[in-house]
């Protein structure tokens, strides 16, 4: 009698720690429910977030007087580089700043200077971090329209880079532009543009490339 109490008792209790394990379990599993799909919310929210910095409905940024700024593009010799003062309407945003020297460096030079970026290219998106690097996404249509020779390569990094790195495009309580880093339709340029130099890491401006001599006339708004 007292072994068939003392088996009873046993049993009870295992029931009762296996009931207890089965709610440890069944809440670790609803907690990381809860979990996957908090994560899954953010990333949809990230996913249809625009890209770049610009300015979303009711957004506005806040003009500064125009300035001039250089804009630097290719010698006639393509050789060097050469700057062409151009106004430009400034904000206090840095990022808008240096969408609007790109969309102007894409436009091309009013006088005798050479392109360095094939006019239809586009902007997917602008990013600055912290350390004072500026990503830039490009569109495909930059690799499409580019002369593939090293010298025309670089001439095209480096105009990028001496424009944008201007302490003039510093926006209000911003850090300024020190580098800037090429992608390609959302992958790193190198794999698969261009491919003559390399464009892995962050690119900073060479003043040693540019010719200083002429070039500098100041172009109509």
């Amino acid at each position: 009698m007292a072994k068939a109490k003392k088996r009873e008792a046993l049993r009870t209790l295992l029931f009762a720690l296996w009931g207890m394990a089965t709610l440890v379990l069944l809440f670790t599993v609803g907690l990381l429910a809860i979990v996957m799909a908090q994560k899954q919310q953010e990333l949809t929210e990230l996913s249809a977030a625009p890209e770049g910095p610009f300015p979303t409905e009711g957004e506005s940024f806040s003009s500064r007087p125009a300035r001039g700024i250089r804009l630097y593009y290719a010698h006639p010799d393509r050789t060097a580089l050469q700057a062409e003062m151009r106004l430009v309407d400034l904000t206090d945003r840095t990022v808008e700043n240096c969408r609007r020297v790109l969309n102007a460096l894409i436009e091309g030079p009013r006088d005798r200077l050479g392109a360095v970026l094939p006019p239809a290219t586009k902007i997917r998106g602008l990013y600055l971090l912290d350390s004072g690097e500026l990503i830039i996404d490009f569109s495909r249509e930059l690799e499409a329209g580019q002369v593939k020779s090293a010298s025309a390569e670089l001439l095209m990094a480096q105009a990028i880079a001496n424009s944008l790195c201007q302490a003039a495009l510093r926006g209000e309580d911003e850090r300024a532009v020190l580098s800037v880093r090429f992608m390609l339709e959302g992958s790193p340029a190198q794999d698969t543009f261009p491919v003559h130099i390399d464009l892995s890491a962050a690119v900073q401006p060479d003043s040693s490339l540019i010719d200083s001599g002429g070039g500098e006339g100041l172009g109509d708004a």
